[in-house]
């Protein structure tokens, strides 16, 4: 089953938070390993919001000088509750044992004679995986327990979404010329009651919207999993808003829109934020579970941010006359991508501070740079720069850097051919390694601060997650010494790998 989100804009209860980290780390030793990411997690975000409103511990959010929002309150109160009844149970609680990482090894053997990597779909629940595999007719399910089933006949092909909390198939039906996609449980069922449609949005695996005829109109989808065909969102500019972009926040889906301005809104077209828009666009954050706005507005001069009913919550520090294209929240800091002067693409954060800048040299092939992510990992964070060269053959650049701006790997030429990015773990950053040939082996890496080494090949990687502060898993296709492939999960402990001696 796969977790229903239950994350909510506001609520009513205002708990008093009180807990002491003083035994923490005692007590944190005897918790089970697989337990303690969770824990770490928890108790990063709690000192995060306290950070956030001047005080040293939780019990002082209540008075706090910046006024701590019953929200902020309650979100506290449930992370102490959950770290609470891990030191007490020694166990997560049963709530989020949905989202709890399996950290089993697994082999799939798979009956090809060829190379399936472009041919495989994969979904990864938290380490437990499903996969097809379209490279024959009919169709094969795979689950990583190696459990084989064939889609019936007329499923030509298809590919995973989560659809509110269920698990389903797009499919394709071979006998429609018109080609139209329709919505399948894992055995090929097709769902009750029916949706066909032409084209679709999806964000972090979840269908969002979903296309019908006219070709320009999308109905979203609500939590629920239900489409809203009386709501529609059109992609060409007329007389209703445009559709720019879908987010989800929270559990929450939230739909961009721009006519006269820019405007959020829920599946049911219910407004989000300032109910009159934004003059410029808008960027949609997470922080601690809930949506937050970052953007300007005519009645609060320079960045603010907002929060779902529209309310000014703070003003952001950023350096004079920069266009921001990326923002997003790190362990409760906003963090910011921009063009500075001169063109210089530059990293800061919501105190204004410029954490890294590049000016990219004047040459013939110097292209348009810009940062494409910045996205948290384990306690710190890395960022990535995209690169778009202006000579005649276009080539592309994607550099991922860790968050002190040094390089962690950079991938050249072509279309995005690695688009998983590095994790760290604990003191580690684990990545693949440059390499842009089609059909060669792909090498996972590990490195410290100084050293790197090689821990594995694969013909292509298509999931690499932590699990704690020493593990991750790493979900790929395998070739055999025989020539024969296999899908496989592979778990690597920081702790068992042996870098280089320093020179």
């Amino acid at each position: 089953m796969v977790p229903e989100q239950s994350h909510e804009f506001s609520t009513q209860r205002e708990p008093t938070p009180t807990f002491s980290f003083l035994e923490y780390d005692k007590a944190w030793g005897k918790i089970p390993e697989n337990t303690r990411a969770s824990v770490d997690a928890w108790r990063e975000e709690v000192l995060a919001i306290c950070q956030a409103h001047g005080v040293d511990h939780p019990s002082k959010l209540v008075l706090a000088k910046t006024h701590a929002s019953t929200q902020t309150l309650e979100r506290v109160q449930n992370l102490l509750d959950d770290i609470l009844y891990v030191f007490e149970h020694q166990d997560l609680p049963p709530e989020k044992k949905e989202n709890f990482i399996d950290d089993q090894e697994y082999v799939v053997p798979l009956d090809c004679e060829e190379n399936p990597s472009d041919t495989l779909e994969v979904f990864d629940l938290h380490g437990r995986f499903y996969f097809l595999d379209d490279s024959s007719d009919p169709t094969y399910f795979y689950t990583n327990q190696g459990e084989k089933q064939v889609l019936p006949n007329h499923i030509r092909s298809s590919e995973f979404a989560l659809l509110g909390n269920r698990l389903v198939l797009i499919a394709i039906n071979s006998s429609d010329h018109n080609a139209d996609r329709f919505l399948t449980d894992l055995e090929g069922t097709p769902l009750d009651p029916p949706c066909h449609f032409y084209f679709y949005k999806k964000e972090q695996n979840h269908l969002l919207a979903v296309g019908k005829e006219p070709t320009d109109v999308y109905h979203p989808i609500g939590e629920d999993g239900m489409v809203h065909e009386d709501v529609a969102f059109s992609v060409k500019s007329g007389e209703e808003p445009r559709l720019l972009g879908i987010n989800l926040i929270g559990g929450h889906h939230c739909y961009l829109t721009f006519k006269d301005n820019w405007m959020i809104y829920t599946a049911d077209k219910t407004p989000i934020g300032n109910p009159k828009g934004y003059s410029n666009k808008p960027f949609l954050c997470e922080d601690q579970g809930r949506l937050t706005i970052v953007a300007k507005n005519a009645e609060h001069h320079g960045w603010w941010i907002y929060n779902a009913e529209g309310k000014p919550l703070r003003n952001i520090n950023a350096p004079y006359d920069v266009e921001v294209h990326e923002v997003s929240v790190v362990h409760g800091t906003y963090l910011f991508g921009a063009k500075g002067k001169r063109g210089a693409t530059i990293l800061f954060d919501e105190r204004g501070t410029v954490l890294w800048s590049h000016l990219q040299s004047i040459g013939k092939k110097s292209g348009e740079e810009k940062i494409s992510g910045i996205i948290p990992s384990g306690s710190t964070f890395f960022f990535s720069t995209f690169e778009l060269s202006s000579g005649s053959d276009r080539e592309m650049k994607e550099t991922f850097y860790d968050a002190e701006g040094q390089i962690i790997t950079r991938y050249e030429g072509g279309l995005r051919l690695y688009p998983i990015p590095p994790v760290f773990v604990g003191e580690f950053c684990a990545y693949l390694g440059e390499n842009n040939i089609a059909g060669s082996p792909i090498f996972l890496r590990l490195s410290s601060k100084h050293n790197h080494v090689s821990l594995d090949v694969f013909e292509k990687v298509y999931v690499m997650e932590a699990i704690d502060e020493h593990r991750l898993y790493v979900i790929g296709l395998e070739r055999n010494r025989d020539g024969t492939f296999q899908m496989a999960k592979r778990v690597y402990d920081t702790r068992n790998v042996e870098l280089p001696k320093e020179a």
